[in-house]
Order: C-alpha cells, then sequence, then structure tokens
C-alpha cells in the first residue's frame, strides 16, 4: 500500500485558499509578521508556510456563527407561506386611539 506524505510546507496560493482569503491577503500578512512564513531566497522568492503552524491556526479558528435572517427575508418567507396556503392570516381590526381633549 502506497503511504501518502503530508506536505511540510504550503504555498502562499495554498494557504489563502484554507483561510478563504485571497492570495494577497496572505503575502501581506507574512509580510507584517501576522502569518508565520518564510522565503524561499533571503529578501526575495516566495513565500513558504510551514504545514503544522497553517494547521495549527486553521483548528484554532471558532466555527462561524450562522446568520441570521434579515427582517426583509423574514418578510419574504410568510409573504410565500401565504401565496402556498402554508399559513393562515388573521386579521385584527382595532378602534382608532383617541386623544384626551
Amino acid at each position: 500500500m502506497r503511504q501518502v506524505r503530508k506536505k511540510l510546507h504550503y504555498t502562499s496560493r495554498e494557504v489563502a485558499r484554507i483561510l478563504g482569503v485571497s492570495d494577497k491577503v496572505v503575502r501581506a500578512q507574512a509580510a507584517r509578521g501576522e502569518l508565520p512564513a518564510s522565503k524561499t531566497a533571503p529578501g526575495k522568492g516566495h513565500w513558504r508556510f510551514a504545514s503544522e503552524e497553517i494547521d495549527r491556526l486553521v483548528a484554532e479558528i471558532p466555527a462561524p456563527v450562522p446568520a441570521q435572517p434579515s427582517a426583509a427575508e423574514i418578510a419574504q418567507e410568510i409573504v410565500r407561506q401565504l401565496l402556498a396556503g402554508g399559513l393562515e392570516l388573521a386579521l385584527v381590526v382595532r378602534p382608532p386611539l383617541t386623544r384626551p381633549q
């Protein structure tokens, strides 16, 4: 059986895909020291990211909070269900408020 070797380093493009950001953002964060990285040649070359470090960072990212529907989305869903016959609408009529004179 063939053994699969784990990569030791990721490219900036691979890290961008893993983190869901652009390659430019990854390179900028590496240049500012916000992402642990090294260059393939001093002062020039390509960024390389230790796979263990990136995998650790990804594991520390909290799970996203599910987005709550907007008021417009809720209203659209109510209208959709009304038109489909899935909801009944009760109309409550109140007498108008009168102001003391």
